[in-house]
């Protein structure tokens, strides 16, 4: 009786091994760290205030700058004194780093990617990720190696860019989507800077 025992022990044993070794071997990867866009279309798409939003017109980070530069760099300021303050632990930004306006596009842009401690070889061209399934003209077909520093991966093959222009207007759903996914292209990219026409 005894040896029955042992023996159903250790092969409940091995089949628990082996099930568990099967499991790890045979399971595909969940992805969910990466592509969000689809996500987030799906998450934000029922919602009234997504559904009855003005498109918003598309410009870049440097006109973006020019334009709010002094409201940006008191907006930076607070949010800095606040965190410094309220935030545990929070790495506080060297004040070498903070935002100041005034200058050239480019002194600009370059001073706003310090204080936000973004990677200054981010792309930062004018893009939005498009849906499965969603054509897009040729001439406005944009190649990943245009919209991110990462090398390639896998999960990003599958992603289709479209070049947008200063100016365009784009679906707010498609916007906040498209950021949805940017930080897995390596910084931060310029779709984040639109404003109501």
């Amino acid at each position: 009786m005894m040896r029955r025992h042992v023996h159903a022990g250790i092969a409940l044993r091995w089949q628990l091994f082996l099930a568990i070794v099967m499991m790890g071997a045979f399971s595909l990867p969940a992805r969910a760290w990466s592509n969000h866009a689809l996500g987030t279309w799906q998450a934000l798409a029922p919602l009234p205030e997504v559904a009855v939003a003005e498109p918003v017109r598309v410009e870049s980070l440097e006109a973006f700058l020019s334009a709010e530069a002094p409201a940006l760099e008191r907006l930076l300021a607070a949010e800095e004194t606040w965190a410094r303050q309220n935030v545990p632990r929070y790495p506080a930004r060297p004040d070498v780093l903070a935002f100041k306006a005034g200058g050239t596009a480019s002194e600009l842009r370059h001073r706003f990617l310090a204080a936000l401690r973004i990677n200054p070889s981010s792309r930062l061209t004018l893009f939005m990720q498009v849906r499965p399934g969603t054509a897009v003209p040729a001439a406005a077909v944009m190649p990943r190696t245009e919209v991110t520093t990462v090398g390639q991966r896998d999960d990003h093959n599958k992603a289709a860019f479209r070049r947008l222009q200063e100016g365009e207007t784009a679906a707010v759903l498609d916007v906040v989507a498209s950021a949805s996914d940017e930080p897995d292209f390596g910084g931060v990219s310029e779709f984040l800077c639109v404003r109501r026409s």
